[in-house]
């Protein structure tokens, strides 16, 4: 079986949430590729002999360059012949949909967490669809989609990949400089929270605190926030806060820090690493992933919406001095990790997962080819602009 992974770009945690599901594809003796707009991950990818092809992604407010694109995207499916494709986020998801009404390509749709746009289910309607959190599900509940067609499958990291993590060793150390590490994307709707962490440091040195932020990503902001870094630091002509930017290798900056701070797979990655690890949301509000909380904080995909209990400052500084001392109690972490792992391990569902291919892979009876894909591609994209010109005047926007 050849499967076709379809980023939009690559890059974010929902390419690398596909890239395991692709590399599970693989290890159980299946042919893979992955196509999307290069950015930093495809070279993840191609470290895994992914072979990945540079397809642009597709723009809301572009149609006739969409409509282009389509012609491309069809010459190279019709050239690398996939038997079943795997896509995901939401534009390509309705972009995917013309391609697979058109061609007869069997697609698993795939909304990779985050709140789900009402206009999935108008355009996906009866279409099955693999959800990461049960809020995704509720979502689509909500908007009249058939619980049925809705599969929810958190399971996104291979645990095996983690097994060499120190099991929390590095707080029985000593620790005199507690190191802090910031995992997000620098874009507008990050930047509250990032500046929240930033005030976290600030406070925190001011009041006595060793400690150092190391913080990963990149964005269009970057070049504000290097300048209020820069400023900062020459504050307390002391580099407090390290911006590093984006790393592929994000494992080992989380290995070298006590405390992470993040949300979706970046929380997982240092969850799975044995490591103390807050959930930031836009508010301005940290979350600590405990037991106490783990539950609520898994029913929201770990994004930091809808965070019941906060963890404040005072909170904070308890904790940092318990692994100054190294008298932690890790008893409440470990818990912890085993319920991720129980809930996010993609190793836990590949029965699950490579069932569903073959089963979608039945459908794939008589793929259309020639100059009737083009047309029926054209019939089909204009259909969906007049559904998506109806969808907007009904919603008002």
């Amino acid at each position: 079986m050849k499967i076709l992974y379809k980023n939009s770009r690559f890059s974010g945690g929902s390419s690398k949430s596909l890239l395991e599901y692709a590399k599970l594809a693989q290890r159980n003796g299946n042919s893979v590729i992955s196509a999307g707009e290069y950015q930093y991950d495809s070279v993840v990818y191609n470290k895994e002999g992914i072979k990945t092809f540079n397809i642009p992604y597709f723009r809301h407010d572009k149609p006739i360059y969409n409509l282009l694109l389509m012609f491309k995207y069809i010459d190279f499916l019709k050239k690398e012949k996939p038997d079943l494709i795997q896509v995901t986020t939401t534009f390509e998801i309705i972009y995917q949909k013309v391609i697979s009404d058109s061609m007869n390509i069997p697609v698993i749709y795939t909304i990779a967490g985050g709140t789900v746009p009402k206009i999935i289910p108008y355009i996906l309607k009866k279409e099955e669809v693999i959800v990461f959190s049960k809020e995704n599900k509720i979502d689509l509940i909500n908007y009249g989609y058939k619980s049925s067609l809705i599969e929810v499958i958190p399971n996104r990291i291979n645990y095996g990949e983690y097994k060499n993590s120190d099991n929390f060793e590095i707080y029985s150390n000593n620790n005199t400089c507690i190191k802090l590490l910031l995992i997000s994307r620098i874009s507008k709707g990050k930047f509250n929270s990032i500046k929240n962490i930033i005030d976290i440091t600030q406070k925190l040195y001011h009041d006595g605190f060793e400690v150092n932020l190391t913080i990963l990503g990149d964005g269009k902001l970057f070049d504000k926030l290097e300048k209020i870094v820069r400023k900062i630091n020459n504050k307390y002509k002391k580099n407090i806060i390290n911006l590093e930017g984006y790393q592929s290798e994000v494992l080992d900056y989380i290995k070298k820090n006590h405390i992470i701070f993040a949300k979706g797979r970046g929380a997982l990655e240092s969850l799975f690493s044995s490591r103390i690890t807050f959930i930031v949301s836009e508010e301005d509000s940290i979350s600590l992933c405990n037991k106490e909380n783990i539950s609520n904080l898994m029913k929201y995909n770990l994004s930091g919406r809808n965070i019941e209990n906060e963890t404040n400052y005072k909170e904070l500084t308890i904790l940092i001095n318990k692994i100054k001392k190294s008298n932690l109690d890790l008893k409440n972490y470990k818990r912890t990790k085993e319920e991720i792992i129980k809930n996010y391990d993609i190793n836990k569902v590949q029965n699950k997962i490579l069932n569903k291919y073959k089963e979608k892979i039945k459908e794939n009876n008589n793929i259309n080819s020639g100059i009737i894909v083009y047309i029926k591609m054209m019939m089909n994209y204009l259909i969906l602009y007049v559904n998506l010109i109806k969808f907007y005047i009904t919603n008002n926007f």
